[in-house]
């Protein structure tokens, strides 16, 4: 199991409002939302991700974690599993996932390292949701978190094709359970969610669904 998920809470209000990561081009549809350590029954929330003419790059929203008391130190050992729902609302078919994850101080106001930046999931988005993961990827950077730090998720597309349209992601801890790691569901009322080192949250039998590892 993951010694380390979160949920993606859709109601409550982030600890800070940091500041959005430089890979992102395109910030103006972005909202900030909380990570949390354990499943709440948040409602399911569509979140645009925008870019315009000439950009590649649009963040959908912000998700900051509480103050994490404990620090601990990542590896490029460590791993990364995440899924969520995706929709290419404007039927580019070209869209895919990208994904930014820093390490903040207890301020929220400095960065303290990058974990992972960078597109996470090759496969084109479609015009009906459907789900979209990355299972065991690595770290990016050795990153030391300092007591009460803070975990940001930044979570938007990548396009090739440099147009004026929207894309959408769904996020909260909806009435269904996890989604499971693989690119071909359907389901909305599936809650997306994200771990580190090997794992998923509770209620995923990883040995009989096969998608972990």
């Amino acid at each position: 199991m993951a010694d380390l998920t979160f949920f993606l809470n859709s109601d409550a209000a982030a600890a800070h409002d940091c500041a959005y990561s430089a890979y992102w081009e395109n910030t103006s549809a972005a909202v900030r939302h909380t990570l949390t350590t354990s499943r709440g029954t948040s409602a399911a929330t569509i979140t645009p991700c925008t870019r315009t003419n000439g950009q590649h790059l649009g963040i959908g929203c912000q998700l900051v974690s509480a103050a994490i008391a404990t620090g601990r130190t990542w590896t490029t050992s460590d791993t990364i599993d995440f899924v969520i729902m995706c929709q290419d609302y404007a039927e580019s078919g070209s869209s895919t996932l990208a994904l930014s994850i820093r390490v903040f101080n207890a301020a929220g106001d400095t960065v303290i390292g990058t974990l992972y930046e960078g597109v996470i999931n090759n496969v084109n988005w479609i015009s009906g949701y459907r789900s979209r993961h990355n299972d065991g990827v690595a770290v990016q950077n050795t990153v030391v978190m300092p007591d009460n730090g803070h975990i940001v998720v930044e979570i938007g597309f990548h396009d090739p094709f440099a147009a004026t349209f929207s894309n959408r992601l769904i996020i909260g801890e909806m009435s269904g359970g996890p989604l499971l790691l693989s690119d071909d569901q359907t389901d909305v009322d599936l809650y997306p969610w994200l771990a580190f080192t090997y794992g998923a949250p509770a209620g995923v039998n990883v040995a009989l669904t096969g998608v972990c590892g």
